[in-house]
Order: C-alpha cells, then sequence, then structure tokens
C-alpha cells in the first residue's frame, strides 16, 4: 500500500519520497521512530536514484543506527551520494577517505571529494581541502598556498577548525 507524507506518495518508485519518509522515520516526525525502517527507505531512495538518501543510508550504518556498524559500506555509499551531486555526501565521502574509515587512507581522494563538497557550498569541506592540501602526502601534491587560502576563508567564516588549522 502506498504511504502519504505530505502529500508524497512512496511506492517504491520514488528516489525523493522514500528519502523524506527515511527521515521521518529516522526522527521519529509523524510516525514512531524506527531506525531499521529508515535504513530500508533510504537504501531504497538510493537505488532509485537519489544522493541523499545515499548520503543518509551511509550515515546510518557510519553510526550503526538501525542496524551494525558497516564502516565500508558506509563509505561506498558515500561516494555513490558524491557521484550523484550530492555535496554533504561528498563531505562525508573525504572525511571517510582522509580518515582511511571503511577504505584505504587517501589525501588525494580527500581533496577531490572535499574539492566538489566545497563547490558545493560545504563550507567545513573548503577547510578540510586546506588542511589536506598543506599536509600533502597520501598521493596528494602539496598546494600550500591554495590550502592557506582556503583555511584563512574558513577562519574569517569562524570556522573553528580552519582557524586551528592554521595555526598548526
Amino acid at each position: 500500500g502506498d504511504i502519504a507524507l505530505e502529500g508524497v506518495p512512496h511506492q517504491g518508485g520514488e528516489a525523493i519520497a522514500c528519502n523524506a519518509l527515511g527521515f521521518s522515520y529516522e526522527k521519529g516526525l509523524g510516525v514512531t521512530t524506527d531506525p531499521t525502517r529508515a535504513r530500508a527507505l533510504y537504501d531504497s531512495g538510493c537505488q532509485l536514484g537519489d544522493g541523499g538518501a545515499c548520503r543518509n543510508a551511509g550515515v546510518l550504518r557510519r553510526d550503526g543506527v538501525g542496524g551494525a556498524v558497516d564502516a565500508r559500506e558506509a563509505a561506498l555509499l558515500f561516494d555513490k551520494a558524491c557521484e550523484k551531486g550530492d555535496a554533504p555526501g561528498c563531505y562525508e565521502a573525504g572525511v571517510a577517505s582522509a580518515g582511511g574509515s571503511g577504505v584505504d587512507k587517501s589525501f588525494k581522494r580527500a581533496a577531490a571529494a572535499f574539492e566538489k563538497a566545497c563547490t558545493g557550498k560545504v563550507e567545513e569541506a573548503c577547510a578540510l581541502l586546506g588542511a589536506v592540501l598543506v599536509e600533502g602526502g597520501d598521493g596528494l601534491e602539496k598546494n600550500e598556498a591554495r590550502g592557506i587560502s582556503l583555511l584563512i576563508d574558513g577562519c574569517k567564516r569562524d570556522d573553528a577548525q580552519a582557524c586551528g588549522n592554521l595555526a598548526v
């Protein structure tokens, strides 16, 4: 049967509706909180092409909500979200790559993901991009000038992490 959420039907064919309904079940908005159902709905939305649903599914796996912790699957879902143009998903993919969570540590992959997230207006990603560019290594060529510029921009926006990275 159909489940209606604010006039958006979910019949298994509407990716955005799956994501919205998953969020409702995750947070208990208008329905009883059910993280397992939220995870399944996010998975459906992701399979149907919604990058936000892929990111949300990844977050639940990373955090062990609605099922077991699975860092590898979370990293794959963040990559998929990023491929689908979800800037916050690119941020999560970058964090996973930079920290080696579920994937081999790679500043080069992290920088590419942070670049997409930064372009997509995820400001925290700009500061992290700056940090990895200043650091270099793990297959990433240093670019201190650009890295410091990104960190200064972040610090001007009162991003404490960017300011902290400048001080190091």
